[in-house]
């Protein structure tokens, strides 16, 4: 009897493990066919899904055009002839108007200063800077305050306290300026360095630099110094001085050269007593 109940218990387990294969191999069979497909020769587990092939992959700005564009993309709409540099304007806070200097030349022209920069005038009765936009000032007169020839000295040698006259001389000068408003005022103060420019039709002389104090070289004269006098903004003023100019003759030679009649050979110069 026991050996019959041990050969039962033996045939049992092994029905059991049978039973347990034959299970688990349905339900892989079952998961396979329900849930993912198997792998195709591509790589791709959706079977009925094509893979993307680019014409060009080389070119992907061009892909990606082609792809949203209604129509064939054409490479020559992306060449530009425009110029790098867009051309040169005037400049649009350039009033019109005469700049004169102190020697009577007459410059006439737009004018204008440093850009998106005022007139900066200091007036040392208020001790204040004023900033006075260009198209406010009717115009700006220099006033010569002082002037005189300064002595050139030199140390005699380093590191001695004692100098001498070399016998040069150079001219100074010292301004202010006084500058008319549109309102009928007057400031009066020191323009310490500001340029001027002048454009007559396209041609620009400048900077002419507004200073507070000049300096001169050596051998020149206070005639020789020369700074601008006067700014006077008058497109009337400007049309007038350039009309004028125009009818000016042009420079002639100091001493042309003689004429001679043709055939004749020049007389020899007379010899040097």
């Amino acid at each position: 009897m026991f050996r019959i109940a041990q050969l039962a218990l033996v045939v049992g387990s092994l029905v059991g493990v049978v039973t347990l294969a034959v299970s688990l191999s349905h339900g892989q069979d079952a998961k396979n066919g329900a849930g993912n497909a198997p792998k195709n020769a591509a790589g791709n587990r959706a079977g009925g899904v094509t893979p993307l092939k680019r014409p060009d992959p080389n070119d992907n700005l061009k892909f990606l055009l082609e792809e949203t564009a209604s129509e064939p993309v054409n490479e020559e709409d992306f060449v530009t002839t425009a110029p790098v540099r867009p051309p040169r304007v005037r400049r649009p806070d350039a009033l019109p108007g005469v700049v004169e200097l102190s020697n009577g030349k007459q410059m006439p022209g737009l004018i204008y200063t440093t850009r998106d920069k005022n007139w900066e005038l200091y007036v040392e009765a208020d001790r204040t800077w004023h900033r006075i936009p260009p198209i406010t000032v009717l115009s700006m007169t220099a006033v010569v305050d002082e002037e005189e020839m300064e002595l050139e000295w030199r140390w005699t040698a380093m590191g001695v306290d004692e100098r001498v006259y070399t016998g040069n001389s150079y001219p100074s000068r010292r301004l202010s300026w006084k500058i008319k408003l549109i309102d009928g005022t007057t400031l009066h103060g020191a323009i310490k360095g500001q340029p001027v420019f002048i454009d007559l039709a396209g041609t620009v002389t400048g900077p002419l630099v507004l200073n507070e104090r000049l300096k001169g070289e050596n051998g020149q004269t206070q005639k020789d110094l020369v700074h601008v006098k006067q700014i006077v903004i008058s497109r009337r003023m400007m049309d007038a001085v350039a009309k004028d100019l125009l009818k000016q003759p042009a420079a002639k030679p100091a001493n042309p050269p003689a004429a001679k009649p043709a055939g004749q050979p020049a007389k020899p110069a007379a010899p040097k007593r």
